[in-house]
């Protein structure tokens, strides 16, 4: 009998014995043989590939031929674990020795879906879902290639950061999370360069309001350790987009070019019961180059300050869009003449303003922030935004929350981010605006629903403003739900600005953060 053979998948191979003594018993690895018994048979290759082997034995003696079966070959070209929407290419080593064309199939769609390219001796893979696939190949008369295993986890990431020496550069960290309605608890650590950036804040974002954030900075060795976690289990919510935003300060003497990695260290998404859930970092580059960086109200970077930048600007300042650098950038008019590393209602008046051709007052703006520096350890901010200390309702009924406003300039623009416990309450219907303190100004909201408000007032026309004086600013109808237990509303940021949008130093309680509880009464009490 021949001592080996080369097949393809349900191709066959005919094996003779002499010799020995008695009768020919047959057997194989990898497919079949028929007869199983006499001195030919027949060997049918299975239908996967590897190395296997056809045994005859005749009395004590016995017989072997090695047997491979060789169909399609495929190969990732990139890692297998991946996160949610990402691709990944996959190729067949051998299409020559096949029969096109070629097809390509995941075995759990819902996890990823994969499409042929260059007439089919390619595959491109997307990942939908957290979970496991594998990804085979056929060819036209139905042989099918080997098997791989893919992976689609969490992700977290640090897109492209800019920034110039001198001023602030802000970390958008991204996480695109399937098993975000699990996610109570995250931990990271960032390595940063020391003698390039310095951390200086971690804030928490639209997706995270709800979390109590811990930071550890070591500006010596360089490095951010951050913790996220629910006290009263409130989740991250699936899907993508920034969990926190990392503000750093870049030295002045910065090298204009200069690169340097933001890499993750010990990641952790926990689920409030049961282990880590997986997770796979990708690291980030940060990248001084203030060219890159023009504070100019142009967002879209079109050559024009239109409409278009204004409400890309609002989005950004909405949390609705997370913006590159270069984006965040233009958004990012005020103080000037390079920015604070965020966007507020004052960068969006300040927008308005130069739509409208009406001056920046770039200088006045300089002017009143130095004033102000010189000053605030002696004289109290011109205003003063307050909420009341304690606020209560009867489980199931409504519940408002006024905010008052004490000023002693007039006001063209407030900006009040409130976070509360979603399971006390949800808001409503939208906040009112009491007469005539804030009449003269346009009213926006932007809630989730979900424990997050943000509370706009604006100056339609950069003349209207509300007068210096005291009492309530707005009122915030809340639904308080049945099941509703004690809570707290925090204030979590605020800006004032005038009508042409240079900021006004404020105070809001005890900045930066005011914790109001909210205590619900069973109506049976």
């Amino acid at each position: 009998m021949p001592t080996s053979a080369t097949l393809k998948q349900g191709q066959t191979q005919v094996f003779q014995a002499s010799g020995g003594t008695g009768v020919y018993t047959w057997a194989a690895t990898g497919g079949v043989v028929n007869p199983q018994t006499g001195s030919s048979v027949t060997f049918t290759a299975g239908n996967q590939n590897g190395d296997f082997s056809v045994v005859v034995t005749s009395g004590e003696a016995v017989a072997a031929a090695a047997v491979h079966i060789r169909g399609l070959d495929i190969r990732a070209l990139a890692s297998t674990r991946l996160g949610v929407g990402e691709t990944l290419l996959f190729e067949i080593t051998n299409p020559g020795e096949n029969t096109p064309p070629f097809s390509w199939f995941s075995t759990n769609t819902s996890v990823a879906t994969i499409v042929p390219v260059e007439g089919g001796t390619r595959g491109q893979l997307t990942a939908r879902a957290v979970g496991v696939t594998e990804v085979y190949a056929r060819d036209a008369v139905g042989i099918d290639s080997n098997r791989i295993e893919v992976i689609v986890g969490n992700t977290v990431e640090i897109p492209r950061v800019i920034g110039e020496a001198g001023k602030p550069a802000v970390a958008h960290i991204n996480a695109n999370t399937s098993f975000g309605a699990e996610i109570t608890s995250l931990q990271m650590t960032i390595r940063f360069d020391p003698s390039i950036l310095q951390a200086r804040q971690a804030k928490v974002t639209y997706r995270s309001a709800h979390f109590s954030l811990g930071t550890n900075f070591d500006n010596t060795l360089g490095s951010a350790t951050l913790l996220m976690t629910s006290l009263t289990g409130e989740k991250i919510a699936t899907g993508s987009g920034p969990i926190l935003d990392l503000l750093f300060d870049v030295d002045p003497g910065a090298t204009v070019g200069i690169t340097r990695t933001l890499s993750f260290e010990n990641v952790e998404m926990v689920p409030l019961f049961g282990s880590p859930v997986p997770v796979t970092p990708r690291d980030g580059v940060f990248e001084v180059c203030p060219a890159c960086l023009v504070h100019d109200g142009d967002v879209n970077q079109d050559g024009v300050v239109s409409v278009i930048d204004l409400q890309m600007a609002i989005n950004i300042y909405l949390l609705r869009y997370t913006p590159n650098s270069e984006e965040f950038a233009a958004a990012d008019m005020s103080p000037a003449p390079g920015g604070d590393g965020d966007v507020n209602v004052v960068d969006v008046l300040k927008i308005l303003n130069k739509i409208l051709g009406k001056p920046t007052l770039l200088q006045a703006e300089l002017d009143s922030e130095q004033l102000f520096a010189s000053t605030q350890a002696q004289a109290a901010p011109p205003v003063q935004l307050m909420v009341p200390g304690n606020i209560s309702a009867n489980a199931g009924q409504s519940l408002i929350v006024p905010v008052y406003m004490n000023n002693t300039v007039p006001v063209g623009g407030v900006d009040i981010t409130l976070v509360y416990t979603q399971a006390a309450g949800i808001v409503s219907t939208a906040p009112t605006v009491t007469s005539p303190r804030g009449s003269q100004l346009s009213l926006r909201w932007n809630g989730d629903n979900a424990g997050y408000l943000q509370i706009i007032l604006h100056s339609p026309d950069t003349v209207r403003s509300i007068p210096a004086g005291s009492g309530t600013l707005f009122l915030i109808n809340m639904g308080v739900v049945p099941q509703a237990v004690s809570s707290r509303l925090v204030v979590n940021e605020a800006a004032v600005s005038d009508v042409n949008g240079a900021p006004i130093s404020f105070t809001v309680m005890e900045v930066p953060r005011v914790y109001l509880p909210l205590i619900t009464r069973n109506q049976t009490q």
